[in-house]
């Protein structure tokens, strides 16, 4: 356990760093809302009995995919839920110090929420919007090589619509700025990502350049020029056989009950933990 946070606040063990802080900031919003739905809270006012029923229907709803997520017009219990959220994180914030420490961790979290929504989602303006959010934080953390490069490439493709408007076409309107490996929603990864995934998974995998076939020349350049062609043989078999019909899937993987039922548990350790650390 030491080593895995050593190497999450490291910044290495990305995945396990993301879960832990979605799951955390998970916990304190759960904490926020118990005090507007049960009227434990002094800062703000509480949410009516009628408001809380209608979230429960809208949640009820939600998970029975009957209700429209699409519609234009957000519930009125939503919308008061989430004004009364944020009075009370304003008054939160005056109020106490560490509140605030927290709250504008949450904020932090949420842009980083936003970043990965973009990139899975292949929404290109909702990228270039949480970028410009994270230039700050890359200064203030001290991360002078990203605040610097990440403003450049901001000003660049602010300018892409003038400068290369068929290449703004294929980003906006396609979401060519991202790389999906399947028809499923929520499979968006960067560019970047894809060639650690594809490319240098095959490399250092069974039939790869490093077991055994060596690294000259004339081995890469036929790896490279064959690479494509053994893939679609591949895909083309599982297909054929029947083993390729999962990928066509809406449920993502990451909505398994093992994976839910870790989350709840892990969820449910992080209140308890806060809630006997904090002052109520």
């Amino acid at each position: 356990m030491l080593w895995a946070v050593g190497h999450m606040l490291a910044g290495k063990a990305y995945s396990r760093a993301v879960r832990g802080h979605l799951l955390l900031d998970s916990a304190l919003h759960v904490m926020l809302m118990e005090g507007l739905i049960n009227g434990d809270s002094d800062e703000c006012n509480a949410l009516s009995q009628a408001n809380v029923d209608a979230l429960r229907q809208l949640y009820d709803g939600a998970m029975d995919e009957t209700y429209n997520l699409q519609e234009l017009e957000p519930p009125q219990c939503l919308v008061q839920l989430g004004n009364s959220l944020e009075d009370l994180k304003v008054a939160l914030s005056a109020n106490s110090r560490t509140a605030k420490l927290w709250l504008q961790y949450m904020k932090h979290v949420q842009m980083l929420k936003a970043f990965l929504r973009a990139e899975r989602t292949s929404n290109w303006q909702l990228h270039l919007v949480s970028l410009s959010e994270m230039l700050k934080l890359f200064a203030a953390t001290g991360h002078s090589n990203y605040a610097k490069s990440g403003r450049l490439y901001l000003q660049m493709m602010l300018n892409l619509p003038e400068k290369h408007p068929w290449l703004y076409q294929k980003f906006n309107d396609a979401g060519f700025h991202t790389v999906h490996r399947s028809d499923r929603y929520w499979t968006g990864i960067s560019t970047d990502l894809a060639v650690e995934q594809v490319m240098m998974k095959a490399v250092k995998s069974r039939g790869g350049l490093t077991h055994g076939r060596g690294m000259t020349e004339s081995v890469r350049l036929v790896w490279v020029h064959s690479m494509h062609k053994c893939g679609t043989i591949h895909r083309s078999l599982k297909a054929l056989t029947g083993v390729d019909e999962c990928c066509n899937e809406l449920k993502h993987v990451e909505l398994g009950q093992t994976r839910l039922q870790r989350d709840l548990r892990d969820l449910n350790e992080m209140l308890e933990w806060l809630k006997v650390n904090t002052d109520q």
